[in-house]
């Protein structure tokens, strides 16, 4: 009992550091103040969303999100190895998931295989990302849909009736903000 409860006490920690981390993220590196406050305010209601135990899908992709921003920042700011950070990256999302999973994964007997093709998905889309000439806000939210389309995945294995039809609607609203997102950005900043 001793033990699950400090387990559960380190993991809150760990992902309340990763929160504050990502939210600290977008105060250091350059960013819009609109932004800087809509995620300072999303951070704070994640963070009461921790000592509540719900909201694990939001936390997740708010978490992947400001951390994406984060190693994007660490990237280009100050100029840091492309493969130091994809190790940064690594750690991070895995920790971020073997946290947050429990609750979504129905099997756990494949719970490294779900693992490896995330931190494998992540770290791929991440570095394919770094070569577009785009700024660091769409690409952490290119990588943050990538990670939504995949959470969608796991919550259809859970064998739910609908569950088919639920992982299309992640896929196609994944598509159209994809979609928005090229069309509108930037391109060369």
């Amino acid at each position: 009992m001793l033990k699950l409860k400090s387990s559960n006490l380190i993991s809150k920690a760990v992902l309340s550091f990763l929160l504050i981390w990502g939210a600290a993220s977008f105060f250091l590196f350059p960013s819009f103040p609109l932004i800087k406050w809509f995620v300072l305010g999303l951070s704070t209601l994640a963070f009461l969303l921790i000592f509540f135990k719900s909201g694990d899908f939001f936390l997740f992709i708010l978490a992947s999100f400001s951390n994406l921003y984060a190693f994007y920042g660490l990237l280009f700011t100050y100029n840091l190895s492309l493969w130091l950070v994809l190790i940064g990256v690594v750690i991070i999302f895995s920790t971020i998931f073997l946290i947050l999973s429990p609750k979504i994964i129905p099997d756990r007997d494949r719970l490294p295989l779900f693992l490896a093709f995330f931190f494998i998905l992540v770290s791929e889309v991440f570095l394919a990302l770094s070569f577009w000439l785009v700024n660091p806000l769409t690409r952490s939210l290119i990588v943050a849909l990538f990670v939504y389309i995949f959470f969608g995945f796991l919550s259809s294995l859970k064998g739910e009736i609908f569950a088919g039809r639920n992982f299309r609607l992640y896929v196609y609203f994944a598509t159209v903000v994809l979609l928005l997102l090229v069309l509108t950005v930037s391109w060369g900043s």
